[in-house]
C-alpha cells in the first residue's frame, strides 16, 4: 500500500510524507502510514456541512482529475468512495486510502486463492462493477481495470448529491455482510441492477442538491455501462461541459 500510494504522487492525491514503527510488544511491531492531517475529515463528514455553490461538482471534479493522474501512472486505485476522499484547507478533494490499488499490468486476482503480501483484492462492494461482482459470485478472475474504478466515481457522485451510498435500498436493515451477498446477486445478475435513480423530472432531481441533474445523471449511466470499454476515461469526463464553469 505505502509503495503504490508513494508513486500515486500528483494532483488530487493525498500527500505521502513515510512511515513509522512502532514496537508494541516483544514481538509485534505496528506500521503506520503517515499523511498530513487534513482538518475538514472525508468528503463526507465534510458534506455535512453546508456547502454551497459549486462544492459538489469541485468535490467531483478533483476527484476525477486524481484518476487521471492515477491512470497515467498505470495505478488503479480500486476503492473509490466517499470515506476514502479527504478534504484539505483550501476545500478540494484528495484521494486516499491505497490499500486496494493495484498496478495495471498486474495481471487478474482470484479472491478465493488470494494470499499475497498485497492489501485487499476487492473494494467495498456497493461501489465494485458488475464484472468484479460476477466474477466474486463465480470465483472468477478479478481484473483491475482504470474502468473499473470510473464505475466506482460515479458511484463517488451519487453519495455526494444523494447523501447515501449506492444501493442504500437493497437489504437496508440486514447486517453488513449479508447486504453485500444481495448486492453482488442484484447487480452480477443479467438484468445488471444500477443504483436508484432520485425521483424528479426535468433538470432538477428531486430532493436532492442543486446541481444534481439530468446531465450528471447521463454521466453516471455511462460510468456504469456493463461494457467497460463503452465507460468513459477520466480524461474524457475531465473534459466534459459539465465541468467547464466550475470554479472555487
Amino acid at each position: 500500500e505505502g509503495l503504490l500510494w508513494f508513486h500515486s504522487q500528483g494532483p488530487g492525491v493525498l500527500p505521502f510524507l513515510g512511515y513509522y514503527i512502532r514496537e508494541e510488544g516483544a514481538h509485534n511491531s505496528a506500521f503506520y502510514l503517515i499523511s498530513p492531517c487534513q482538518e475538514s475529515g472525508t468528503l463526507i463528514e465534510y458534506l455535512k456541512g453546508r456547502h454551497k455553490g459549486n462544492a459538489r461538482r469541485i468535490l467531483t471534479l478533483d476527484v476525477v482529475e486524481g484518476l487521471v493522474s492515477l491512470h497515467k501512472k498505470g495505478i488503479i486505485h480500486g476503492d473509490i468512495r466517499g470515506c476514502n476522499i479527504f478534504i484539505n484547507d483550501a476545500g478540494h478533494a484528495l484521494i486516499g486510502e491505497f490499500g486496494c490499488a493495484r498496478l495495471s499490468s498486474d495481471g487478474p486476482i482470484f479472491v478465493s486463492r488470494h494470499n499475497g503480501p498485497l492489501g485487499d483484492p476487492v473494494g467495498a462492494i456497493a461501489y465494485q462493477p458488475r464484472e468484479h461482482l460476477h466474477a466474486l459470485r463465480n470465483d472468477g478472475p478479478i481484473v483491475p481495470s482504470a474502468s473499473a474504478d470510473i464505475y466506482s466515481f460515479a458511484c463517488l457522485i451519487y453519495e455526494v448529491y444523494t447523501g447515501l451510498p449506492p444501493f442504500y435500498d437493497i437489504s437496508p436493515h440486514h447486517q453488513s455482510w449479508v447486504r453485500d451477498c444481495h448486492i453482488i446477486e442484484e447487480v452480477a445478475s443479467d438484468l445488471s441492477r444500477l443504483p436508484l435513480k432520485p425521483r424528479g423530472a426535468g433538470l432538477a432531481l428531486a430532493g436532492c442538491p442543486k446541481g444534481f441533474t439530468s446531465e450528471v445523471w447521463g454521466l453516471m449511466e455511462e460510468c456504469w455501462d456493463r461494457n467497460i470499454h463503452n465507460r468513459p476515461s477520466a480524461s474524457a469526463i475531465v473534459g466534459r461541459p459539465l465541468f467547464a464553469d466550475v470554479s472555487d
